[in-house]
């Protein structure tokens, strides 16, 4: 299953972990486990990335994680193979 979460220009980099959280609440909550370990590791990178990319926690990022999970991470004739891509900005 194939799975997007964007994180809006001019979030502020305080929110932007919740605001990822929110969305794989809302939209995901039925998804494979596979998913949800994904976007886990997607918001740990995004945690890691944040004080990097915008050390001041009132600036502003934008950005978006995404990625693809097959059930057991085993690829899947006809189906993507597993990724995760973590996107961030200022702005």
């Amino acid at each position: 299953m194939s799975w997007h979460i964007e994180i809006e220009p001019s979030t502020p980099a305080a929110d932007a972990v919740a605001l990822v959280r929110k969305h794989q609440q809302e939209f995901f909550k039925d998804a494979l486990a596979e998913v949800h370990e994904q976007i886990d590791a997607a918001v740990a990178t995004l945690e890691r990335l944040l004080p990097v990319v915008q050390p001041d926690p009132a600036g502003v990022v934008r950005g978006s994680l995404s990625g693809h999970a097959n059930p057991g991470h085993k690829p899947a004739e006809g189906w993507a193979n597993d990724e995760v891509t973590v996107r961030l900005l200022q702005g």
